[in-house]
């Protein structure tokens, strides 16, 4: 069912990494799976034949768009050289250093552009963004009660060494990788690709962990009622104070940098009359950028890579 509805959700992989991304996690819970809840040979023929065969009908349902896509992709590897993935990498991980990813945070984002304004630079802001990390670390006296924790501990470092990028302590593997196998270089902005996956691995430690400080603070002040209180307001001060940005719609920039974007029926025409034209030639397009971005000022604008290959 989940494979026929992603169907109609096809156009969430906007991106390559995003299948990596998603079926990373598959992969690496199947693997979980085979080493340490399997019980009998008939889970072990199970787990394989039920991966395999959710594997094929998702390859088959969006093949579609897959076809078409890994002939560009051939393309595009062609014409690329293994040191352009890995000057990418290093460009972008200087907004990701360790102290800032473990907080699930952006450096660019929060601290440099402060697309959601200079509160996140405050003090409180700063000690809030620790709460996270920290509150997890109080779930690994209760992991072992965990059955799948081994997967979400796996889970939480390989989204950690992936999330950093090219910055210490594990950059320099990463970057091996990278020239090793080109096709890594689609995870070449890996903690805006694969970081989702750091906050599910997240998510179950942060839980417990809360659990274990409210009956900590509830037994400290000897009242068990305190404890509900005491989760309750953990809850609050992450999920909704920390977040605010996804509740007041400016999320991703969306009060600055509008997601909805119109091309104007200009280009259209343009476009038409350029396919009419017969015989070989060249489009010089002006101005020429020093980059790979540009805004357009239309009225549903545009900021990001330029878009001409797309229009034209």
């Amino acid at each position: 069912l989940a494979v026929i509805f992603s169907l109609f959700l096809s156009a969430a992989y906007a991106h390559p990494a995003i299948v990596l991304v998603m079926w990373a996690n598959a992969g690496l819970y199947f693997l979980f799976y085979l080493a340490w809840i399997r019980k009998q040979r008939k889970d072990l023929f199970f787990s394989v034949v039920y991966f395999f065969i959710v594997l094929t009908a998702w390859l088959f349902i969006h093949a579609f768009w897959i076809y078409p896509t890994l002939q560009i992709g051939n393309h595009l590897l062609e014409n690329s050289t293994r040191n352009d993935g890995v000057a990418v990498l290093q460009g972008v991980s200087i907004h990701t250093p360790l102290q800032i990813v473990i907080r699930l945070v952006h450096n660019g984002v929060y601290y440099i552009d402060r697309i959601y304004g200079s509160i996140y630079t405050s003090l409180f802001y700063l000690i809030l963004s620790w709460f996270i990390p920290i509150i997890s670390l109080f779930a690994i006296k209760l992991l072992r009660k965990v059955k799948d924790s081994k997967f979400y501990t796996a889970l939480f470092f390989v989204s950690l060494f992936l999330s950093v990028g090219s910055n210490f302590p594990t950059g320099w593997i990463l970057i091996w990788l990278f020239e090793t196998f080109p096709l890594l270089q689609v995870l070449r902005n890996p903690y805006e690709k694969f970081g989702i996956n750091l906050v599910i691995a997240y998510a179950p430690f942060f839980a417990i962990g809360t659990i274990v400080i409210g009956e900590k603070i509830s037994g400290f002040l000897k009242i068990q009622k305190a404890m509900l209180p005491v989760v309750g307001l953990f809850v609050f001060l992450i999920c909704v104070i920390f977040v605010w940005p996804m509740w007041n719609g400016s999320f991703a920039g969306g009060k600055i940098f509008n997601p909805w974007v119109q091309v104007p029926d200009y280009y259209k025409e343009a476009n038409n009359w350029l396919s009419s034209q017969k015989g070989d030639y060249r489009i010089l397009q002006v101005p020429l950028i020093p980059g790979d971005g540009m805004k357009y000022t239309w009225e549903h604008s545009f900021q990001g890579i330029e878009p001409s290959e797309y229009i034209f």
